[in-house]
């Protein structure tokens, strides 16, 4: 799955984690309201009730810019539907900026007191979500489950927010809930597909037979072969991968199905075709996607070995986005640059990681100046006092690093912010050789990080501990979905198998 990433804590991705593209329009996918099991909405408005209903539809089918016209048209309709506004919010993660996502996620708590129970508890989790009070957005999220115990929505809802608290468990148990109440709700089979291919524990073939079934159920959605395909590469089945992910470009060409099959190129090592499904997806693309795609197309030299290339080429995107006319440059901006202070902390390239740090507190700055609210500069300032501590790391004054690992998660206490800099004490560690505190901070990271577990297995390799590390580098040389990190160890968590006789 891939979506343009923004910098946005998160205003709930609920439904589908899917490309951005154009598509069918809703409308008569949408005919059936009663399939898409919609939360009541408070307005008297057909032509608005007719264009959520849509909406909802586009966000289920994971196409978030067609969505969010329809859900601009619910507003232009009856300008006091405050779900509408809401789910506006959701779409315009990818669509349009996180400034106006923050901006409709505000107006929809403003009108809250107009709406239904149900739509107030649902605002009140995109609301909460949007914070990074993923605990309150539960509490609320296990109220609209009980106010609407006949719906399977709300359990998605619950589901989205429990994946966000790393409760992998308790999402399955909800998703698995609402396809038990409704066993044609395809968006649920779509989230459980990509939970159990994506986070531990992980469940691969189970995985592969939900997105069948979401297959089955939606034959001629083209994200339907996008969650077959991720389910196909995360079993290491790459070629039956990249032939559902040319289906998925048959059925909608601006999806990112050409993007996907790049990725499996570059695992199976054919780079030149990687970059050529690369450049094809990047001239493809709409709006944010199409830096989004293009930061790929410079992750193949890290592949190849080359991650000073990589970070030179993505310099020429940083600059690139500013003619490239999407939403959110600013928002694409910064991810690129936070991508190239990954390549350049590894590499231990002192001077390309301050010009990258130096990217990312500009357009940090930039973005707080834009979306205006205490807890997105919180957010912000989290990420570049992380930044700072990885200037610190490199040039080796690890208590600064320290300093301002800690920094971070007292400005930013969520828990996605609290695991990266608890990564950052793990680097610091396992470069002091401080190796049984490096496991440690290690294990407080994300688990389901590749960059995390090879750095982890490193740690415990140096402690004597190889059966331990083996399992890690098998999790490294297996895992099959493109990140930044991934891409610069890859190769070695390979060979170190290899050594050990695995």
């Amino acid at each position: 799955m891939k979506r343009a990433s923004s910098v946005i804590t998160i205003v709930l991705v609920t439904l589908v984690s899917a490309a951005c593209g154009a598509g069918t329009p809703a409308s008569d996918a949408a005919k059936d309201q009663a399939q898409l099991f919609l939360l009541p909405v408070s307005t008297a408005s057909e032509d608005a009730k007719r264009e959520i209903a849509d909406g909802v539809r586009e966000l289920d089918m994971g196409r978030d810019p067609e969505a969010y016209e329809h859900f601009q048209r619910a507003i232009a309709a009856d300008s006091n539907a405050a779900i509408a506004r809401a789910y506006a919010a959701i779409a315009a993660q990818a669509a349009s900026s996180a400034q106006d996502a923050y901006k409709l996620t505000a107006q929809a708590v403003a009108l809250a007191p107009r709406a239904s129970a149900s739509e107030r508890l649902f605002i009140d989790v995109i609301n909460r979500s949007s914070r990074g009070d993923f605990t309150g957005a539960r509490a609320s999220a296990m109220q609209l489950v009980a106010a609407e115990p006949t719906n399977p929505r709300p359990l998605l809802v619950l589901a989205v927010v429990d994946s966000f608290l790393a409760d992998h468990t308790a999402s399955r148990a909800s998703l698995s809930k609402a396809i038990e109440i409704a066993p044609n709700f395809t968006p649920a089979y779509v989230a459980s597909s990509i939970s159990y291919a994506q986070f531990e524990p992980r469940d691969l073939p189970k995985s592969e037979q939900l997105a069948r079934k979401a297959i089955e159920l939606e034959p001629e959605e083209s994200v339907m072969y996008d969650v077959l395909g991720d389910a196909l590469r995360a079993q290491g089945k790459l070629e039956e991968a990249g032939v559902a992910y040319t289906k998925m470009d048959e059925l909608d060409p601006v999806a990112g199905g050409l993007q996907q099959r790049a990725h499996v190129n570059t695992f199976l090592g054919r780079f030149p075709e990687a970059r050529a499904d690369y450049d094809a997806a990047v001239a493809k693309a709409t709006g944010n996607n199409k830096p989004a795609f293009a930061f790929y197309h410079a992750l193949v030299f890290a592949y190849e070995g080359a991650p000073q290339s990589a970070y030179d080429e993505l310099t020429t995107w940083y600059a690139e986005v500013d003619n490239m006319k999407v939403p959110a440059p600013q928002e694409m901006k910064h991810f690129i640059a936070g991508q190239q202070m990954i390549i350049a902390a590894h590499t231990r390239k002192l001077a390309d990681l301050k010009a990258a740090v130096a990217r990312v507190n500009e357009t940090g700055d930039k973005l707080i100046d834009q979306v205006r609210t205490d807890e997105f500069t919180s957010v912000m300032r989290a990420q570049q006092t992380l930044a700072a501590g990885y200037v610190a790391l490199v040039e080796g004054d690890y208590a600064a690093a320290t300093r301002f690992a800690n920094e971070s998660m007292a400005t930013d206490r969520s828990a996605g912010a609290v695991r990266l800099a608890h990564e950052l004490l793990g680097h610091s560690a396992l470069a002091q050789k401080r190796l049984e505190d490096a496991v440690r901070e290690f294990e407080l990271s994300d688990p389901n990080d590749p960059y995390v577990a090879y750095h982890k297995a490193l740690a415990l390799d140096g402690l004597g501990r190889p059966d331990e590390a083996k399992k890690l580098y098998n999790f490294v040389a297996t895992f099959y979905f493109n990140q930044t990190g991934f891409a610069l160890v890859r190769a070695d968590a390979i060979a170190r198998l290899k050594k050990a006789g695995a």
